[in-house]
């Protein structure tokens, strides 16, 4: 039960580490959802020594959850495995603190995976926009639902362990196989709806992105990036970009 007082439909996770700055926008992201508040939540859990402000969450079912710090690499699956044990939700949701969410993502994924009946819902591709050298690509995942956009049933959970998994950020490739194996995956179509979009911010090309992934494409004045996302949100970005990249080079 929430503490708006209505059952949880849908329990959205923040796995992060040392970047607030990123974590109070995705916050903002969260809460301007067009999902009703009462049925949805957020928890961010966090293994980084600066926690994120939350002075503006009044009001939303969040939580944050402090996760005892352990190898870097193992960060994200371990602070997503601690945040799911405090989620009340049927569905868990991925909200990754780095990347731009459309308005309508949580409506539009929960609406899908109920009238589907499968046991997840993904994007069909993702943008991936390093907003330090002003480039660009499109990754196309006909195979697999991309980790920063699932919505998946608590059912998964029970052929997939996410500490158990040694590739860290990777295992949406094994987890969208166990899902499409037991129930079912779904991948929404990302260039129409634009509700996800991976905001880079490593100072070389992108971490763990393969050499054979597409090419980057160059955006000179963010025209491609305010195209997707709109006007005030670049503009979030390009106002607080070397706070960003202070954060980035901790």
């Amino acid at each position: 039960m929430s503490i708006l007082g209505r059952k949880i439909d849908v329990s959205c996770i923040i796995p992060t580490g040392v970047r607030p700055l990123f974590v109070q926008r995705a916050i903002e992201y969260w809460k301007r959802q067009s999902m009703s508040k009462t049925c949805r939540e957020l928890i961010i859990a966090t293994d980084g020594d600066v926690l994120p402000d939350m002075s503006g969450t009044a009001g939303y079912n969040i939580t944050l959850v402090e996760v005892k710090p352990g190898p870097k690499k193992d960060s994200m699956v371990r602070n997503m495995s601690d945040g799911i044990r405090y989620a009340s939700g049927e569905y868990i949701a991925v909200w990754e603190d780095d990347d731009w969410y459309g308005i309508d993502r949580l409506e539009r994924q929960y609406k899908c995976i109920i009238e589907t009946g499968v046991d997840m819902v993904g994007a069909d591709r993702n943008i991936y926009y390093n907003i330090f050298k002003n480039m660009f690509r499109t990754m196309l995942t006909p195979d697999h639902a991309s980790h920063c956009a699932m919505m998946y049933h608590r059912r998964v959970l029970r052929y997939f362990d996410y500490s158990a998994q040694p590739k860290g950020v990777y295992c949406d490739l094994e987890m969208s196989k166990r899902a499409k194996a037991h129930g079912g995956l779904y991948l929404m179509d990302n260039h129409t709806c634009r509700f996800v979009t991976g905001i880079k911010h490593a100072t070389g090309y992108g971490i763990g992105h393969r050499p054979e992934h597409p090419r980057w494409n160059k955006d000179p004045g963010w025209r491609y990036l305010r195209d997707i996302i709109g006007e005030e949100d670049a503009e979030w970005y390009a106002n607080n970009l070397d706070e960003l990249k202070r954060t980035t080079e901790r």
